[in-house]
């Protein structure tokens, strides 16, 4: 973010009544304690005054992280997604990968729904993973709907970015993930969501200012483990940029650091496992038949 030419600073809202007015945007990783109460109404108050917030919350959050988001219809699941079709090889399926290939990230005609067909918009939110082929999301949680769309009132969107397999499930038993049709959920399920709102769900009237939350269910990818795998960087960074609606900065930045590690999908280790034996198999098998000619 500082390469990006932004200043990054840390808020301990025990120390603040309301968010700085020169704030950008507002990240929040990984809370894992309960949200109390003052902290959420600064939250609230700074949404309603059109504020920028990126989430990234992990599987079963504390219940006032998921109170705070229902205000617009949505939650984190309890459970990790498995996906089986498309997630890192070794995790038992609860490591999604996101493919471009797949068409996991948002298609063109869902944004044009979302933004009233407004093509500039359009283009600024396809910015974010347009440029990206696949970013993966360890122990992922899926963004739930807790109020369908018909039933949501008009000053309050959402679009689903980037989803998971229709073969994925939320998992109860992480140890031995296995698909149980008489008690797991079937997805797809969405991974990352963008709420546009001008007010809460239960409001019947617009009440707010325009607001801009992106929510990630899981907030493992940009810890240093694995900020740099993939595209794991570019699109958080994208996401921020969005957010702060400096577009300009959208883009693929460079590695800035030498070592990454490779990240494969199941097929792919096989493919990797039983490849990388052909030419001992090959030389081997070359050596007998040279020997056994000049035998």
């Amino acid at each position: 973010l500082k390469r990006d030419n932004y200043n990054v600073k840390s808020i301990n809202f025990d120390q603040i009544e309301k968010m700085p007015e020169d704030a950008a945007a507002l990240i929040i990783i990984g809370p894992i304690s309960a949200l109390p109460k003052k902290h959420a109404q600064i939250l609230v108050n700074y949404i309603a005054t059109g504020g920028r917030v990126a989430l990234l919350l992990d599987p079963n959050p504390h219940i006032s992280w998921n109170d705070l988001i229902n205000n617009w219809g949505i939650i984190v699941s309890q459970q990790p997604v498995a996906d089986p079709l498309s997630s890192l090889a070794g995790s038992n399926f609860l490591t999604p990968l996101i493919q471009k290939s797949n068409n996991q990230f948002v298609p063109e005609i869902n944004l044009l729904e979302f933004t009233g067909n407004d093509k500039s918009e359009t283009k600024r939110i396809q910015s974010i993973t347009d440029q990206i082929n696949a970013v993966f999301f360890p122990g992922s949680g899926a963004i739930l709907e807790t109020i369908p769309a018909a039933d949501r009132p008009l000053h309050v969107k959402n679009i689903q970015i980037a989803v998971s397999t229709s073969i994925s499930w939320l998992e109860s038993n992480i140890e031995k993930p296995k698909f149980d049709q008489d008690t797991d959920i079937r997805g797809p399920f969405s991974l990352i969501t963008i709420i546009e709102s001008q007010g809460p769900v239960n409001s019947n009237i617009p009440v707010f200012d325009l607001s801009k939350i992106m929510i990630f269910a899981d907030s493992d990818f940009v810890t240093n483990k694995w900020f740099y795998s993939n595209q794991n960087s570019d699109l958080i960074l994208n996401s921020l940029a969005w957010l702060a609606e400096d577009y300009e900065v959208i883009s693929i930045r460079p590695k800035v650091v030498p070592f990454r590690s490779l990240v494969v999908n199941r097929r792919e280790r096989e493919f990797l496992k039983w490849s990388s034996g052909l030419p001992f198999i090959l030389m081997i098998t070359t050596s007998i038949v040279v020997w056994w000619r000049r035998r």
